[in-house]
C-alpha cells in the first residue's frame, strides 16, 4: 500500500491513488456540472436550447480547425454555416 496519498481498491483489484488521477477527476466534475446546465437550459426554454446544445460539435470542429489545423472541405464549412445561422435565428425570434 502507498504511504501518499488517498488510495482505494476497487472491485477489480487495482490501487486508485485519487491524487495522481487529477485530470480523471477534473473531467468528472466538469461532466457533472455539464448535466447541471443542461438540465437548467431546458427546464427554461427546451424548444431553443435543444438545437444548440446539439450543436456543440461545430466547436469540437472550430477549435480542432484552429488549434489542430485540421483541414475541412467546403461541405463541412457550409453545415457549420448552416447551423451557425439556424442558432442565430432561433436567438432572434426567441423574443
Amino acid at each position: 500500500m502507498s504511504s501518499s496519498g488517498c488510495t482505494s481498491h476497487w472491485s477489480k483489484k487495482e490501487t486508485v491513488n485519487i491524487f495522481k488521477e487529477r485530470s480523471k477527476g477534473l473531467a468528472a466534475i466538469f461532466e457533472t456540472l455539464g448535466q447541471f446546465f443542461y438540465v437548467g437550459a431546458t427546464a427554461g426554454n427546451a424548444i431553443v436550447a435543444a438545437p444548440m446544445i446539439a450543436s456543440y460539435s461545430v466547436v469540437s470542429i472550430i477549435l480542432a480547425r484552429i488549434f489542430l489545423k485540421e483541414k475541412l472541405n467546403w461541405q463541412q464549412y457550409t453545415v457549420i454555416t448552416f447551423i451557425m445561422v439556424a442558432i442565430a435565428i432561433l436567438g432572434f425570434y426567441d423574443r
